[in-house]
C-alpha cells in the first residue's frame, strides 16, 4: 500500500556531520562499484583509510556549512553588503494623513502641530486635495516668520507629496482661548498646587496635544517591532507613534474635561463646571471652527488673584493658591512631555556576522599516518625510489579529491558574492588553488605552451599550466549569464518583486544575442541596487518646487518604469548613480544637427530628403546592385584598426550627416547590417554603400570611402550611431493632471446638463468660483421643474437654441444656459425643449439629480471646456513611437501594461505614443510649463495660458484614441 505523503515540520538531520553514516555509506559504494575485488574492509585497510580521510573531510565541509548565515554573508566592507539595513529597506515615502504630519513636525522646529484635511466634496469636486492647518511655535509672534513657517511647509509637503495629490489651501491655526470655572472637591492628600497644575496640563493636553518623539530604544524597550518602529517615512530626529498623532477636535464636550479632571489623584468630584470663551459660557461642549485651536488659559482672569477652578474639602473652601508653584509644576510637566532638543538616530546595522575564513583550506594529507609519507613530514630518510614513486602516486590520486574539497570552500566563502547586488559580479563558479598541500609543486603541470582541446570546453582553449589552465577550466563550466541571472531573480524574489523583461526580451533591436543577455543581467542588478528608492518612493511624486527635471526629481512610478521598461542608458550604457534623468525625447537629434522627419513632415522636408538618398548623385547602375554589390560580413570587419576619430571621421561622409536629416523609417530600420551592401565604383577608385530594407523600397545611396575597410567601418560606426539614436529617444514624460487645476477661487467652473441620452445638452454661460458654482446647481436644483424657465431663442444666423434662465436671490444677475448645439427646424428644437424638460423634471422616470449634471473648467472664454473629472487621480504618459523598439505594437501593449500594473492602486493611467511633431509640441509646453512653476503665482496670467495649452493638448490626445 503506497504510503501517503507529507511534510515533516522537523528538519531533517544534517548526515553530512555523521562519520558513521557517511562511513557505511562510502563502504556500500565501493561494495557496488568494485565488490568483486576489494572484499577486505577492515580498519588496516589503505583503501578505508582513505575512505575515512575523506569522510572526516566531508564533516568538516558540513560543520563549515552549518554557520550562521550571516557569517556566511560577512563582508567587511560596507558599501558591498549583500542585504539591505532596516533603516533602507523598511520605511516608505509619505503614504497616510499621519505621515505627512510626522514629516512635518520632523522638518521645521517652528511646527507645534499640523494637520493634514481632505478636501471633501463640497468645497471641491477635484479628488487628491489637501488643506493644510498649521500650529506654529507660540514663541513666533513676526507675521514674516509666521508666513515662512507655511512656505516651509509647503516645500515639506511638495518634496514628499504622492503622485496626483496636491494642497489647496493652507492656513495658520488661530487660539481660542478657552477658561474653566468648576467646583472640584479633593481629599487632601496633595497640595494644591499639584493638583492644579495637572489638571490644567491634562485638560490643555486634550484640548491642543502635543506631539512627542520617541528614541529607537525606547520603542524597542515598549516591544514594538522593526516593522512597526519603521512603518511610514524614515524621520531625521526619532520617531512618532501613530497614537500621539490625533485628529483635529472639532468640538469639545464638557463631559470630557469632567472625566480627565476626575482621573487626576486628589479628585474628588467636579460640579457646576463650565467653559467660557470671551462673554459666552457653554456647559455641553463647544464648537470649533477648522481654523481654530483651542488654548486653555491658565493664568488669573483678568484682575482676579484667584483661579476660576475653586477648591474645597468638606465644608473647608480653598482660597489661597501659590500662582508661582502652579506656574512653576505645570511648566515641569510640560517639560516632561516634550523634547527640548530633537533626537538623531544611529541606523540600525545588518548583523555583521564574524569573518570565518571558511576558503581556508587544510590538506587532507596532512592527517594520513605519518608512514604513507604524504604528509607534512614527508618519507623517512632516504627512502628508495618506489618508495617516492608510491607517495607521490597517492599525492597525485588525492589532488582529485583534494581540488573537489578546496573549491567546495571557495564557493562557500564566496557566496556572499553570488547573492551580492554588485554590478562587477564576472563569474559565479570559483576555485582556489591546492597550494597548501604538502610538496604538491613536482605534481602541478607547468606547460603554458600546450593546450587541451575539446569540444566540451568550446572555444575555450585549456593550456597545461596549474594555474592558469584550472582557472580556465572553471570559467569554461561557468554559464554565468545563466545562472547569475537566477541568483538575481532569487534575490528579487526574496523583495516580493518580477522582472517583467522576460516578456520584453522578444524585443532587442539593439544588441547581440550575447550583449541582451548580460543587458538582462545589467537590468536586473539594476532594479535590485535602485529598489529601496524605487520602493520608499513607489507613490511618490516630482517636486514641483524643483524645477530642476534632474534624477532626484523622478516620481517613484516613473523610475520604477524606466527600470522595468530599460530606460535611462547614456550612449548605450547605466550609470550606477542615476536611474533615469528627465530629458528631450528629440532635442538629441537637435545636439548632431540633425532634422528628423516623419511621415507627416512637410512636402519640402520630404523631397530634400529623396534628392539626397538618390542613386542619382552617384555612378550606381541600380540593375547592377544584386551583382557588383556583396553584403557585409562581421567575420571579415576588423574595426580596431581604425581609432574613434577616424570612425568619426567616417560616420560624417554618410547620409545622415551629409543630408542634415533623417527619417524615423531609417533611424528604425538602419539598425539592421544586412539592409547594407559594399560595392566598388565603376573606376574602381573608391567603394560605395547603399541601402535597402527589402520593403519595396528603392535603394538609398549611403556614402563613398575610399578603401572596403572603410566603407564597412563606416557602416558600422552609422549602425552604432543610430542605435545610440533609438537609445537616447526611448523614454517617457509623465504628467499629473491635478497640477493642471484651476484654483477654486478662480472664476472657471461651470456646468452641464445632461439630456436623456447622457450627452451634455446646456451649457452655462458664465463661468464662477467653485463656491458660485456650487450655489448655482442648488438653484438649478430648485428651477429645474418650472416649465416658464425654459426657451427657444433664435440665433443671428438664423438658427435657433434652447434657454434656460432664472434669477438667482443670492447672484446680482440671472443664471443662463444655453444649448451648446444650434438647429435649423422650429419644429425639431420644440420636441427637443420638450425631451428635455420631461427628462430633468421626471415625467418619465426618476432620475438622481447629479446624473443630471455634468461638471467642467473653462479657462477662458475662447478655449474649449474641459471635463473636471480629467483631474483628479489621472496621470497621462507620452512615449515616443518612432523608435525600433517602440514601433513595434506588441511591445506598446507590454509597456502598457507594465505601467497598468506599477501605477498606484487610485490612478488611472492613459498612454499615447506620439510622432515627432506631436512630441516638438508637447516637450515645448511641457518644459515652459515646468519652467513656469507649475503651482507658482508669481506669474498667474502666463501660468494659466500654459496650464490651459497642456490641458487641451492632452485632451486632443484623448480624442484621437
Amino acid at each position: 500500500m503506497e504510503k501517503p505523503l507529507f511534510i515533516d515540520n522537523k528538519p531533517p538531520e544534517n548526515q553530512g556531520l555523521n562519520f558513521e553514516y557517511l562511513r557505511s555509506e562510502g563502504v556500500k559504494y565501493i561494495q557496488q562499484l568494485c565488490g568483486a575485488f576489494w572484499t577486505d574492509y577492515n580498519e588496516h585497510d589503505p583503501g578505508v583509510t582513505i575512505l575515512e580521510v575523506l569522510c572526516y573531510a566531508l564533516t568538516d565541509l558540513s560543520y563549515r556549512v552549518d554557520f550562521d548565515i550571516q557569517d556566511h554573508l560577512y563582508n567587511s566592507s560596507k558599501a558591498d553588503q549583500s542585504f539591505l539595513r532596516p533603516s533602507q529597506i523598511l520605511p516608505s515615502n509619505a503614504l497616510t494623513i499621519n505621515d505627512y504630519r510626522r514629516l512635518v513636525f520632523d522638518s521645521i522646529l517652528d511646527v507645534k502641530n499640523v494637520w493634514f484635511i481632505p478636501v471633501e466634496s463640497e468645497e471641491s469636486s477635484l479628488r487628491g486635495l489637501y488643506k493644510i492647518v498649521v500650529n506654529v511655535d507660540d514663541q513666533i509672534k513676526e507675521e514674516d516668520r509666521r508666513q515662512q513657517v507655511l512656505h516651509n511647509v509647503l516645500e515639506v509637503y511638495a518634496r514628499n507629496r504622492n503622485i496626483c495629490e496636491d494642497v489647496a489651501e493652507i492656513k495658520l491655526l488661530e487660539y481660542i482661548y478657552i477658561s474653566i470655572h468648576a467646583d472640584v472637591e479633593i481629599d487632601g492628600t496633595r497640595d494644591l498646587e499639584s493638583i492644579l497644575a495637572e489638571i490644567f496640563f491634562r485638560v490643555d493636553e486634550y484640548l491642543c496635544p502635543q506631539i512627542r518623539i520617541y528614541s529607537l530604544e525606547e520603542l524597542l524597550e515598549q516591544d514594538y517591532s522593526l516593522n512597526e518602529i519603521f512603518n511610514g517615512p524614515l524621520l531625521k530626529n526619532g520617531f512618532i507613534k501613530t497614537e500621539d498623532l490625533l485628529p483635529k477636535q472639532n468640538k469639545i464636550l464638557i463631559s470630557e474635561i469632567t472625566k480627565i479632571m476626575m482621573q487626576v489623584r486628589g479628585v474628588t468630584s467636579v460640579k457646576n463646571l463650565y467653559l467660557k470663551i470671551g462673554e459666552d459660557t457653554y456647559h455641553n461642549q463647544v464648537d470649533i471652527d477648522e481654523n481654530k485651536l483651542p488654548k486653555l488659559l491658565t493664568e488669573f482672569e483678568g484682575k482676579s488673584r484667584n483661579y476660576t477652578i475653586q477648591f474645597s474639602k468638606g465644608s473647608v473652601n480653598y482660597t489661597l493658591v501659590d500662582r508661582q508653584i502652579v506656574r512653576r509644576k505645570l511648566n515641569e510637566l510640560q517639560s516632561a512631555n516634550r523634547r527640548i532638543y530633537r533626537l538623531t538616530e544611529e541606523a540600525i546595522e545588518v548583523s555583521k556576522g564574524k569573518d570565518l575564513k571558511i576558503d581556508e583550506y587544510y590538506s587532507i594529507q596532512n592527517h594520513f599516518p605519518v608512514t604513507y609519507g604524504i604528509g607534512s613530514y614527508g618519507l623517512p630518510q632516504s627512502p628508495s625510489p618506489q618508495r617516492r614513486a608510491q607517495a607521490k602516486q597517492l599525492k597525485g590520486f588525492l589532488l582529485l579529491f583534494e581540488q573537489i574539497l578546496a573549491n567546495y570552500l571557495s564557493q562557500l566563502a564566496h557566496v556572499k558574492d553570488i547573492l551580492s547586488i554588485k554590478s562587477d559580479v564576472e563569474q559565479t563558479y570559483f576555485h582556489q588553488n591546492l597550494y597548501a598541500v604538502p610538496d604538491v609543486s613536482p605534481l602541478l603541470a607547468n606547460r603554458p605552451y600546450e593546450f587541451i582541446r575539446d569540444a566540451l570546453f568550446g572555444a575555450f582553449h585549456i593550456p597545461l599550466e596549474y594555474r592558469q589552465g584550472l582557472s580556465r577550466l572553471v570559467q569554461a563550466q561557468d554559464n554565468f549569464i545563466n545562472r547569475r541571472s537566477r541568483f538575481l531573480d532569487y534575490l528579487l524574489a526574496i523583495h516580493g518583486e518580477t522582472f517583467v523583461q522576460y516578456s520584453l526580451s522578444q524585443f532587442n533591436y539593439y544588441f547581440n544575442e550575447e550583449e541582451f543577455e548580460r543587458h538582462l543581467v545589467r537590468d536586473k542588478t539594476r532594479l535590485l541596487q535602485f529598489l529601496p528608492y524605487i520602493n520608499h518612493n513607489r507613490a511618490k511624486a516630482s517636486d514641483y518646487f524643483n524645477d530642476s527635471l534632474s534624477t532626484e526629481n523622478v516620481a517613484g512610478m516613473e523610475a520604477k518604469l524606466c527600470v522595468l521598461l530599460g530606460l535611462g542608458m547614456v550612449n548605450g550604457k547605466y550609470t550606477e548613480q542615476m536611474i533615469y534623468e528627465e530629458h528631450s525625447l528629440i532635442g538629441h537629434f537637435k545636439g548632431y544637427g540633425l532634422k528628423l522627419l516623419d511621415e507627416y513632415a512637410s512636402q519640402t522636408d520630404s523631397q530634400l530628403w529623396e534628392k539626397a538618398y538618390s542613386l542619382h548623385q552617384s555612378t550606381i547602375d541600380p540593375d547592377q546592385i544584386d551583382k557588383s554589390f556583396d553584403y557585409i560580413d562581421l567575420a571579415d570587419v576588423s574595426s580596431d584598426t581604425f581609432t574613434s576619430e577616424q570612425k568619426q571621421d567616417l560616420l560624417q561622409k554618410t547620409l545622415p550627416f551629409q543630408s542634415k536629416m533623417l527619417t524615423t523609417d531609417f533611424l528604425r530600420k538602419g539598425i539592421i547590417l544586412h539592409h547594407y551592401r559594399i560595392g566598388a565604383a565603376k573606376d574602381g577608385s573608391s567603394f560605395q554603400v547603399v541601402f535597402n530594407s527589402g520593403e519595396e523600397q528603392e535603394w538609398m545611396y549611403i556614402g563613398q570611402f575610399e578603401t572596403q575597410d572603410e566603407a564597412t567601418t563606416g557602416v558600422l560606426s552609422l549602425i552604432d550611431f543610430l542605435k545610440e539614436l533609438n537609445i537616447s529617444s526611448e523614454g517617457l514624460h509623465l504628467v499629473e493632471h491635478i497640477l493642471l487645476r484651476p484654483e477654486a477661487q478662480e472664476k472657471k467652473f461651470g456646468f452641464y446638463v445632461l439630456d436623456e441620452l447622457g450627452t451634455p445638452f446646456l451649457s452655462t454661460v458664465s463661468t464662477y468660483t467653485f463656491s458660485q458654482r456650487k450655489m448655482m446647481v442648488e438653484a438649478f436644483r430648485e428651477h429645474i421643474t418650472t416649465y416658464a424657465n425654459y426657451s427657444v431663442e433664435g440665433r443671428s444666423d438664423g438658427d435657433f437654441e434652447i434657454h434656460m434662465k432664472f434669477p438667482v436671490p443670492a447672484w446680482n444677475e440671472p443664471l443662463t444656459m444655453v444649448s451648446m448645439k444650434a438647429y435649423e427646424s422650429v419644429q425639431e428644437i420644440h420636441e427637443k425643449m420638450e425631451r428635455l424638460y420631461n427628462f430633468l423634471s421626471d415625467k418619465d422616470d426618476i432620475i438622481p439629480f447629479e446624473d443630471k449634471l455634468s461638471l467642467y473648467v473653462q479657462y477662458t472664454k475662447d478655449t474649449p471646456q474641459v471635463p473636471e473629472d480629467f483631474y483628479s487621480y489621472r496621470i497621462s504618459i507620452l512615449l515616443p513611437d518612432w523608435t525600433a523598439r517602440f514601433h513595434n505594437p506588441e511591445f506598446k501593449a507590454i509597456a502598457e501594461e507594465t505601467i497598468f500594473n506599477n501605477q498606484p492602486a487610485n490612478v488611472s493611467s492613459r498612454c499615447f505614443w506620439l510622432n515627432t511633431e506631436d512630441m516638438k509640441t508637447f516637450e515645448k509646453y511641457y518644459y515652459r510649463w515646468n519652467s513656469a512653476g507649475i503651482r507658482s503665482t508669481a506669474n498667474k496670467t502666463q501660468l494659466d495660458k500654459l496650464n490651459n495649452d497642456l490641458t487641451q493638448l492632452l485632451l486632443n490626445l484623448i480624442n484621437k484614441q
